[in-house]
């Protein structure tokens, strides 16, 4: 796998993935791993809607998992999901990070670790700094990382935190971050 973008939300993550994700075509060529903070009590209806609005197959990962381009894959409610070094999707749950299970540093730091893949990662809307610490181990190990604008954000602490803890490559108006990836990998698929 030569690249993967992995996505972190939280209040507020439903409309901001809905409008990052519908804006990509079922051939983007690389796979979208994310995490969105959910109640352990989540059903299906979060990705039954990404479905209706994205051209992306959208599911929850599970173990084992080898990410496709053209796929997004959600961490379950009440597990955290890491990557491997291989780049296999992994479930876990381990105790909670930043209050939270599942837990956007758990997914970032774990694909800081990938091998010969260029991580690239998004931080959205939300409540915490999750996912501050994580982005930092991304772009320590050669990542990319993309904040939301925060003043885009439902909720701006999130996004926020990542960009008072490190020199981010990207801050994008949440309206501008499907387009913005869409480019960077538009040419090969064309």
């Amino acid at each position: 796998m030569e690249n993967m973008i992995v996505i972190g939300a939280s209040v507020g993550g439903l409309n901001a993935l809905k409008q990052v994700l519908s804006s990509l075509p079922s051939d983007f060529p690389v796979p979208i791993i994310v995490t969105q903070h959910l109640m352990p009590s989540c059903d299906d209806s979060l990705i039954n809607l990404l479905n209706d609005y994205c051209q992306l197959n959208v599911e929850y990962a599970e173990n084992g998992t080898v990410p496709k381009a053209g796929n997004v894959y959600f961490a379950q409610p009440d597990y955290h999901l890491r990557i491997d070094k291989a780049g296999v999707l992994m479930l876990s749950q381990d105790d909670k990070v930043m209050y939270s299970r599942p837990s956007i540093d758990v997914l970032f730091e774990s694909a800081s670790f990938l091998q010969n893949c260029q991580v690239i990662a998004i931080v959205l809307t939300g409540t915490n700094s999750d996912g501050a610490k994580g982005a930092k181990a991304v772009q320590q190990n050669g990542g990319k990382i993309i904040v939301q604008k925060p003043e885009t954000a439902e909720e701006p602490i999130m996004p926020q935190a990542v960009i008072d803890l490190i020199k981010v490559d990207d801050i994008i108006r949440l309206d501008q971050i499907g387009p913005f990836i869409w480019d960077m990998f538009a040419k090969r698929v064309s």
